[in-house]
């Protein structure tokens, strides 16, 4: 499983995952677990690239394909 969360998510911040996460680990599910996404909004963007995916999200979906 991959879970990320951005760094500038104000609707669901990191901190806010730690119970989930928890939770996962103790189902066994296997995969990177979770991933913070550095400038990354709720939406999956950041400042730079406000229409499109951030490449840190890119980064981390390629890095759990390749997983």
């Amino acid at each position: 499983m991959l879970l990320t969360c951005g760094t500038n998510d104000a609707q669901v911040p990191c901190v806010t995952t730690t119970a989930l996460m928890t939770a996962l680990h103790h189902a066994h599910a296997g995969g990177p677990g979770r991933v913070a996404l550095p400038g990354v909004d709720h939406l999956l963007h950041n400042a730079d690239h406000p229409h499109t995916l951030a490449p840190p999200v890119l980064d981390a979906l390629r890095r759990f394909a390749r997983h």
